[in-house]
């Protein structure tokens, strides 16, 4: 959070999604409540993550620095929202396929010469658990199914971002749709891959055109190739005495 102490508040946008929410005077005072208790999840030059409360409420927040930190991304701003912004967007979308995704509550934007330089974002903290029997595995591919049919990326399909609620639903969670422009078929086939990776029973329920697509192929010979090397790695790997 050290990237957030020295903002200047005439450059910084806190905008509030939650009615509940009372707006805080100044980002010092949100960043103050946010401190108490606060639990780091992740601290690293991707993201930086971490469980707080939030009057009253168990939340997630979130500064997306590699992101905040990539040129295009800044640059893009100019014309378009920052991904914190568009996630209200993009949990309509899923909300209208049927699906269930965390409720942003409060999003901040720092801008600099127009482009927006630094955002984070605190959503509220949905309880779940990541999926594990047959049956959950199969709600999950079924949930990332209807994103691909409605003509989206979900980006980043690992098994955890996909939250078994307590009433058996999914959660889609750390979510970022996308429409691909160019080869569809083998960029979902990626996604595909990437879930059966941390969930193999999961091809069980895919589409089979996915499975045997280029992008599907490429990941798993990729896989393939990167077993082999560290295990080649390991057999001519130098005997210490």
């Amino acid at each position: 959070m050290k990237e957030l102490q020295h903002i200047k508040e005439s450059q910084l946008t806190l905008q509030y999604h939650d009615e509940a929410i009372t707006p805080y005077s100044d980002l010092g005072q949100l960043l103050e409540e946010l401190g108490k208790g606060m639990t780091v999840i992740k601290d690293g030059k991707g993201a930086f993550v971490a469980n707080v409360r939030m009057q009253g409420k168990d939340c997630i927040f979130k500064i997306p620095r590699g992101r905040n930190r990539n040129a295009w991304e800044r640059f893009s701003t100019l014309f378009r929202q920052p991904d914190v912004l568009r996630f209200l967007r993009w949990r309509l979308v899923l909300k209208d396929l049927g699906l269930t995704a965390p409720k942003p509550l409060v999003t901040g934007v720092v801008r600099q010469f127009g482009l927006a330089t630094l955002t984070f974002i605190v959503y509220e903290k949905v309880p779940g658990k990541v999926g594990e029997t047959e049956t959950e595995i199969a709600a999950i591919s079924d949930a990332l199914a209807r994103v691909h049919r409605a003509g989206y990326l979900r980006r980043d399909a690992h098994l955890r971002n996909f939250l078994i609620m307590p009433d058996e639903k999914v959660c889609i969670i750390d979510y970022r749709l996308s429409r691909p422009l160019l080869f569809p078929t083998a960029q979902k086939g990626v996604e595909c891959e990437k879930l059966i990776k941390f969930a193999p029973s999961a091809a069980n329920y895919i589409d089979r055109s996915y499975l045997n697509s280029v992008g599907f192929k490429a990941m798993e010979f990729r896989r393939f190739l990167k077993q082999k090397l560290k295990w080649l790695s390991k057999l001519f790997k130098p005997k210490r005495n």
